[in-house]
């Protein structure tokens, strides 16, 4: 890093428009990132994720999470992340002076705690956490996987690697990321016609980019503190304006930009409340005892646990009692990452990684229970049957409809005569997935984008049911 720079929070919360709008003077009745929540609540692929897996896919259980009801309860605890962080950094950079935008009504600088409450802190990170799962694809993590085995393994994809050699396009595919998927449907695919897409404010934008540089990036570097990117070939540009937006620090090696330092609350939330949530979901689907999850949620409430044990006689039923605990044990680790954050923000600050909050709180220590609790999931959750099945049958799902619809593409862009076949298949397509005169685009990268774009925004019941109806194995009732 350049040891000498250190970011500021006037320029981290700099409320510039990705996409060239200008900004008025802030509303304090509306601020511009509650808009921005607003705008990633009514877009389509938010709601798309009602069908999206969280751990357990196709879940038939009432009550097991999906990537919809996962991404509101990350976003709500990082709100209260963010609110109680903020009002610390208020206390701390308070006096620091907010240089008015060159467009605002005011020319007056103010003092930051004049400008920015620490409710503006809680909803720039729910913000981004609730768009943090809007690029994952259908069947849970092993989707992503599913996605890079077919462009690395099928015959499909061999005109595509011969043609992008081993450059960033190829890259962008070899390795590809959901957090980049959810960067470009923010910044292009969403309201698609606009310059920048959902026009975010560059705080959130970057507080939602977990790894602010390339694929070629990851692989070419040897000491980037990161190993997975966060935004293709694509939509690089908007990555450079919001890096030069919110004043991020360039990497020593040139590769990319440190973290904006409210990413590590979004992470952090999203953490915890993956290990808390999928801890108790193991025990109401039964392959966690009660026994088990109650002594791994006590063990993180740690110095009032004995309360804690005396309050759960009050509840009606175990299923009651892992639900409190949950919720005590959520409370005790947003106190603990909140802490952690205090005492690291002069390294965050001045761009220095440091790893995730979670592991630098005492429940998250090396040894301690988080670990126990991450080694329970791993062994009785993760690894059920129903999960590997379901996992493994994405592979088949997701790289069957890419050979389907790239084949088809490729047969329509080519200069021989499509088969009836691929003009069937075409006629499938929404046109958001082709080029402006509905047909496939004539550059392969952009190609292959808009089709992966097409299957992995896909819901899973409905990448299950299209996959059975052009196999031929069901037919539209």
């Amino acid at each position: 890093m350049n040891a000498s720079s250190e970011m500021t929070w006037a320029n981290l919360l700099n409320w510039i428009r990705i996409g060239g709008l200008k900004a008025d003077d802030i509303d304090e009745a509306r601020p511009p990132w509650q808009m921005d929540y607003d705008r990633i609540i009514f877009s389509a692929a938010f709601r798309r994720l009602q069908d999206k897996t969280q751990v357990f896919p196709l879940s038939g259980s009432d009550y097991v999470r999906t990537r919809l009801t996962h991404s509101l309860e990350v976003s709500t605890v990082s709100r209260t992340l963010g609110m109680i962080v903020g009002h610390k950094i208020l206390l701390r950079h308070g006096d620091e002076e907010v240089a008015p935008l060159s467009w605002t009504k005011s020319n007056e600088k103010k003092p930051l705690k004049d400008v920015f409450s620490p409710s503006d802190f809680g909803t720039i990170v729910a913000t981004a956490a609730l768009a943090h799962d809007l690029g994952n694809p259908p069947f849970g993590h092993s989707g992503e996987d599913a996605v890079r085995s077919w462009y690395l393994h099928s015959p499909t994809a061999n005109a595509y690697r011969s043609a992008f050699g081993s450059g960033p396009k190829h890259e962008d595919f070899a390795q590809w990321e959901g957090n980049a998927q959810g960067f470009r449907i923010l910044t292009r695919l969403q309201m698609a016609r606009n310059d920048g897409g959902l026009r975010l404010t560059a705080p959130c934008l970057a507080t939602f980019t977990k790894y602010p540089l390339r694929a070629i990036d990851v692989r070419d570097s040897s000491n980037t503190p990161y190993k997975k990117n966060g935004v293709f070939l694509s939509e690089y540009q908007y990555l450079e304006e919001i890096a030069a937006a919110t004043g991020l620090i360039p990497l020593a090696n040139r590769f990319g930009w440190c973290r904006h330092p409210l990413t590590y609350l979004m992470e952090a939330a999203d953490d915890l409340c993956n290990m808390t949530v999928d801890f108790e979901d193991g025990f109401r689907l039964g392959h966690l005892s009660y026994e088990c999850v109650k002594e791994g949620f006590l063990n993180i409430v740690g110095g009032s646990r004995d309360g804690t044990e005396k309050r759960l006689n009050e509840q009606i039923d175990n299923m009651s009692r892992i639900g409190y605990l949950r919720a005590i044990a959520i409370g005790e680790l947003v106190k603990q990452t909140s802490d952690a954050y205090e005492r690291h923000e002069e390294q965050i600050l001045r761009g220095e990684p440091i790893g995730d909050l979670i592991s630098k709180t005492t429940a998250g220590r090396d040894g301690g229970p988080i670990q126990t609790i991450k080694s329970f999931l791993q062994k009785n959750v993760f690894s059920a049957e129903r999960v590997i099945q379901t996992e493994a049958a994405g592979f088949e799902i997701i790289g069957g409809l890419l050979d389907l619809f790239v084949s088809a593409v490729d047969e329509i862009a080519g200069p021989g005569t499509p088969s009836p076949k691929a003009e069937k298949i075409l006629k499938l397509i929404p046109l958001e997935f082709l080029g402006s005169d509905g047909r496939p685009d004539e550059d392969p990268y952009e190609r292959l984008l808009k089709m992966t774009d097409y299957v992995t925004g896909m819901t899973d019941s409905y990448a299950l049911s299209l996959y059975r109806r052009l196999k031929g194995m069901a037919l539209p009732s």
